[in-house]
């Protein structure tokens, strides 16, 4: 009997490393205004969400504005949805100011420089500009 308790303890102990070592341990790395010229490490599998946020009833909206999609399809960083609002529970109204949201899965380790500006299409200076450095480990 102790020796059943024993191997049934070493068991989940062996499967639960090699959930880690296989990545089935997911995490999220979320990024804010708030972390404006970081560094932020990530791991592989990991889901990267940016809020940045807004109000697009202005005419302003969030843009990633580097690095360039070929840079981005070259960076860690694989995209999993770009500019889309959000807004909080029952304030999706006319006005309302909300979060734009872009999100990204860690794929491959390395670092990319994410860079956003807050604009109106018909201006030609952003009223505000957002940098994020992320650094993607195994």
């Amino acid at each position: 009997m102790k020796n059943t308790r024993r191997i049934i303890v070493l068991l989940f102990v062996l499967v639960g490393i090699a959930a880690l070592v296989a990545g089935c341990s997911l995490g999220t790395v979320s990024v804010s205004l708030d972390d404006a010229g970081a560094i932020k490490v990530a791991h592989l599998g990991d889901r990267l969400v940016v809020r940045l946020a807004g109000n697009p009833s202005t005419g302003y909206t969030w843009g990633r504005v580097a690095p360039s999609d070929a840079g981005l399809a070259a960076s860690p960083l694989d995209v999993a949805r770009e500019s889309e609002w959000e807004f909080p529970a029952g304030e999706n109204m006319p006005g309302a100011s909300g979060l734009c949201i872009f999100e990204y899965i860690v794929a491959r380790t390395g670092t990319v420089t994410l860079e956003y500006a807050y604009a109106r299409s018909w201006e030609t200076e952003p009223a505000q500009t957002f940098s994020v450095t992320i650094w993607a480990q195994e």
